[in-house]
C-alpha cells in the first residue's frame, strides 16, 4: 500500500520517460546541426556555365567570312574600324539575312611569305579558313612596296620582286583552295595611291601588270575572282585616302566594300 506523498517508480513508465528524453536530445542535436549546416556551409563551388546554342556558321542558317593578308583587309585608316570586311559583312547580312560571322586574320605589314607560311604551318588558322563560307584576300603590296613618303619611289625594288612575289601569292591562292574547295575567294587587288606622283602612271602600270597577272595565273581556279581597284582610286584619292595618304578612309573601304559585293552577290 502506497503511503500518503510517496512516490512510486513503476519500470515501463521510467522506461518510457528516457526514451522520450533520448529522442528529444536525438531531435534537439539534429535540428542544432541543421541550424549549423544551413547558417555556416559554404555556397556550392561555381559550376562552369553551359556555352549558349551556338549556330555553326556554314549552314544554312550562317554565313561565315575570313578576310587575310595585310592592312588592306586590316582596315587601317578607317576612323569607324569597320574597314571593308565590317561594311561587306552588313552587305552580306541584309542581302541574305542571315547572321555573318566576321574572323579578321589580316595583320598590317604582312608579305606574302609570312602569309604562305603561316597557311603551311598553322592547324588552327588552317581550320578557320576551311570552314569559311567566304574569303577575301589583299596581299602583295608590302612585297613591292613601290613608294614611301620619305625615300621616294622605288621601282627598281618592285620589279626585282616581282615575279618572285607574285609566284606566292598563286601558291596562297592556290593553298586556299585546297584548304576550302567551295568558298568563293576574292582577291583584292593593288591600288595606287602615289598616282599624282611623277612616277605615278609607271606605278600605274606595274600594279596593274600585277592584278593581270594574279588574274590570268587563277583563272583555272574553280570560285576565284579578282577585284580590280586601281581604276577605282586613280581618280579619287582626295576623296578615298586616309590621313597617311596610303590607305583608305571609310569612303574608300566602302567603295572596296560595295566593289566586292558586286562580284559575289
Amino acid at each position: 500500500m502506497q503511503e500518503r506523498g510517496e512516490t512510486v517508480y513503476r519500470p515501463g513508465i521510467v522506461a518510457l520517460g528516457i526514451l522520450a528524453l533520448v529522442l528529444t536530445l536525438v531531435w534537439a542535436g539534429g535540428f542544432v546541426l541543421a541550424v549549423y549546416d544551413v547558417v555556416s556551409a559554404r555556397p556550392p563551388a561555381a559550376q562552369p556555365a553551359r556555352p549558349p546554342s551556338v549556330v555553326e556558321p556554314g549552314s544554312d542558317t550562317a554565313i561565315r567570312l575570313v578576310g587575310l593578308g595585310d592592312s588592306l583587309t586590316r582596315g587601317a585608316g578607317d576612323s569607324e574600324g569597320l574597314g571593308y570586311l565590317g561594311r561587306l559583312r552588313q552587305r552580306v547580312a541584309e542581302a541574305r539575312k542571315k547572321p555573318v560571322y566576321v574572323h579578321n586574320l589580316a595583320v598590317n605589314g604582312y608579305r606574302s611569305d609570312q602569309l604562305l607560311s603561316r597557311l603551311q604551318k598553322e592547324p588552327a588558322f588552317r581550320q578557320t579558313i576551311a570552314r569559311a563560307d567566304l574569303i577575301t584576300l589583299s596581299i602583295g603590296g608590302n612585297d613591292l612596296r613601290v613608294a614611301a613618303q620619305e625615300t621616294g619611289v622605288d621601282l627598281a625594288h618592285a620589279r626585282r620582286v616581282f615575279d618572285e612575289s607574285l609566284a606566292r601569292v598563286v601558291r596562297i591562292v592556290t593553298e586556299l583552295r585546297a584548304i576550302n574547295p567551295r568558298a568563293p575567294i576574292v582577291y583584292v587587288g593593288l591600288y595606287n595611291p602615289y598616282a599624282t606622283w611623277p612616277e605615278g602612271e609607271a606605278i600605274t602600270a606595274l600594279l596593274e601588270r600585277w592584278n593581270a597577272e594574279v588574274a590570268a595565273r587563277t583563272a583555272h581556279m574553280p570560285n576565284v575572282a579578282v577585284v580590280p581597284l586601281v581604276d577605282l582610286f586613280q581618280f579619287h584619292l582626295d576623296e578615298y585616302l586616309a590621313a597617311d595618304r596610303f590607305h583608305p578612309n571609310g569612303a574608300g573601304y566602302a567603295a572596296i566594300a560595295e566593289r566586292i559585293w558586286q562580284v559575289v552577290r
